[in-house]
């Protein structure tokens, strides 16, 4: 059986570990052509029945795609970070969208089907798919009293913004662009599947679901390999394991903004933190180059690190099933319901520090460790841009945060990173005295996976379309 997996945007390294999932789970004999960018194609699985087709030039891409059209019959089609087709030029042409046109798969009789990891989208009453709360999501956002709804997708918000015109069927589009809320897409010629995940969704009973759902908890993550990978990275009984992930768009986009630092500054502040615990501690970097100046910070302490610029899937499947602690800096990261359906505890990382119209500065402790209030203070005064609210680095936070536990979508603790208590609280709890704080988090953590057991499981949903064939 053929099937085609598509990945659209060239930062999408969370949707590549949710594509690395189902990948797992493909059956063996089955051969699937995977259209991808070059960066999230190192996060993808490794496997004998997969055949990459990296992306290159749109040409390219059309005579790949029409070479597996002729291989053989198509079971199914799977497209990952769909959102990305909404959005304006300028976003595509900022975040090198795939060179790949939906409509070609016009002409292929297999179902289509998006894997909505973040539960973005809906049907219209016509079938179209929607992409709901569009404005938030879309950088190049505007708000007008004008309700018209807009469906044509492909038209620049920001040559309109730049260019007068008196025309009145281009000033009603420009309105409707920058109220409508729900935006839908008009590049296409064929209804998709919605494919939820769950957990985090609800299944739906039977007679009212709309969408399909797949048991995102119903992976087997220990085996050979993962068991074998434990002694060369130091695992032992007697230390513990911290698990810290970044994101390689997050990172980038920080870059682009001059916020780059922070990054390397929150490396430096959890390992003081960590190093007032005072046990074996292996820590685990993914998306940062090992650093000699990290050797320097854990020189002396208890602390052992091992820094990656890139985890392949196996790598990570170790790194996240052997950790007795996750740590992340976004809220929406795959890895939070890996986790979670692992009943790991999980924090991200927030910030509560900055400074106020007076340029004094604020927060929302009242004490932290001395060494790390002078590396606050240097950086401070050398990098002041890159202290504001936030929730997920580098996106500014305009409500007031609340620290603590959140369960609105995935279960985890939001962390002040530079407030000692905020972050100790939390190792200490799950990693050393694991009383009743943590057997609450574990009966949330157990009831938040077994949602998954009224979804599919990959065999089940691939079934679903060799039936329909």
């Amino acid at each position: 059986m053929n099937y085609i997996f598509i990945l659209f945007g060239s930062d999408s390294t969370y949707e590549a570990q949710v594509m690395s999932k189902f990948l797992d789970e493909m059956p063996q004999g089955t051969n699937v052509f995977c259209f991808i960018s070059d960066i999230p194609e190192v996060y993808i699985k490794k496997s004998e029945n997969i055949t990459r087709i990296i992306n290159k030039s749109r040409e390219d891409n059309e005579t790949a795609l029409n070479t597996v059209i002729e291989d053989g019959e198509i079971s199914a089609i799977f497209i990952f970070d769909f959102n990305k087709v909404f959005f304006t030029p300028e976003y595509e042409h900022e975040y090198k969208t795939l060179n790949f046109d939906l409509r070609w798969l016009e002409k292929i009789n297999a179902p289509i089907n998006i894997i909505d990891s973040l539960d973005f989208f809906d049907y219209t009453p016509d079938k179209k798919i929607k992409l709901r709360s569009s404005g938030k999501y879309n950088p190049e956002n505007y708000s007008t009293n004008d309700t018209e709804i807009f469906t044509e997708d492909t038209i620049s918000i920001k040559s309109m913004k730049e260019s007068e015109t008196n025309d009145p069927n281009q000033i009603k589009m420009k309105r409707a662009m920058f109220d409508n809320k729900d935006m839908l897409s008009s590049r296409y010629d064929f209804f998709p599947n919605i494919i939820k995940l769950s957990p985090p969704v609800d299944v739906e009973p039977k007679e009212t679901a709309k969408f399909l759902y797949w048991n995102y908890s119903n992976v087997d993550y220990e085996n050979q390999d993962t068991d074998m990978m434990k002694g060369p990275l130091g695992m032992t009984d007697s230390s513990k394991n911290i698990f810290l992930m970044f994101s390689p768009a997050m990172q980038m986009q920080s870059i682009l903004y001059n916020k780059g630092g922070h990054y390397m500054r929150v490396v430096e502040v959890l390992i003081k933190h960590l190093k007032m615990l005072d046990i074996n501690i292996n820590l685990f970097i993914g998306s940062q180059a090992k650093d000699p100046i990290i050797d320097t910070w854990v020189k002396g302490t208890k602390i052992k690190y091992r820094a990656f610029t890139s985890l392949g899937y196996d790598m990570y499947k170790t790194m996240i099933l052997y950790c007795d602690a996750l740590i992340t800096d976004t809220s929406w990261n795959p890895s939070l319901l890996d986790a979670a359906c692992l009943k790991k505890p999980a924090g991200v990382i927030g910030n509560s520090f900055c400074f106020n119209e007076t340029g004094d500065s604020k927060s929302n402790f009242d004490y932290t460790n001395p060494e790390i209030v002078k590396i606050l203070n240097l950086s401070a005064k050398n990098f002041p841009q890159e202290f504001f609210p936030f929730t997920s680095y580098p996106l500014e936070e305009e409500n007031e945060i609340k620290f603590g536990f959140h369960d609105e979508k995935y279960p985890y603790y939001l962390l002040d990173i530079y407030n000692t208590e905020s972050v100790l609280s939390f190792f200490d709890e799950f990693m050393i005295r694991q009383e009743e704080v943590s057997d609450e988090l574990n009966k949330e953590l157990h009831f938040f996976s077994k949602r998954g057991e009224k979804a599919l499981s990959t065999s089940e949903l691939l079934n679903i379309f060799t039936d329909v064939n």
